[in-house]
């Protein structure tokens, strides 16, 4: 079950190391999808109707995803470490359940968050009506 070196007798890749990969892989793509469909809709919902205003509107989206992408990827990378051994296949998956399942908790109240500030700024943008 574990993938040995020639000239090696202990595994390279044991639960704990495939248990941080898959980690990796999976939040990290999470991630960059997440941010990639927030600059694609965002930019639509402040540019619609004001296409003078798009770049201006793409650059403050690109800089609302750098700060979601360092957030997330932050979180990430403080929580790869498992605190207990992890000696069996079930018990990686158990771990791995639960780093995902809380990176994709952070990564759905950040994404509320940045739609709220998007809408907080198409608000501003649009003309005040007089009564």
């Amino acid at each position: 079950t574990h993938l040995l070196l020639p000239s090696r007798k202990e595994p390279i890749m044991t639960p704990l190391l495939a248990t941080y990969l898959c980690y990796i892989v999976i939040t990290v793509g999470i991630t960059l999808i997440v941010a990639r469909k927030l600059r694609e809709h965002g930019l639509t919902i402040l540019t619609e109707g004001q296409e003078q205003r798009k770049p201006l509107m793409d650059a403050s989206i690109r800089l609302l995803l750098v700060g979601f992408n360092l957030v997330t990827l932050g979180v990430i990378s403080y929580a790869l470490t498992v605190q207990t051994k992890v000696l069996d296949a079930a018990q990686s998956v158990e771990i791995l359940s639960q780093k995902v399942g809380m990176i994709v908790i952070l990564i759905a109240v950040v994404h509320f968050v940045l739609l709220l500030v998007l809408g907080a700024i198409r608000q501003s943008l649009q003309p005040r009506r007089e009564f």
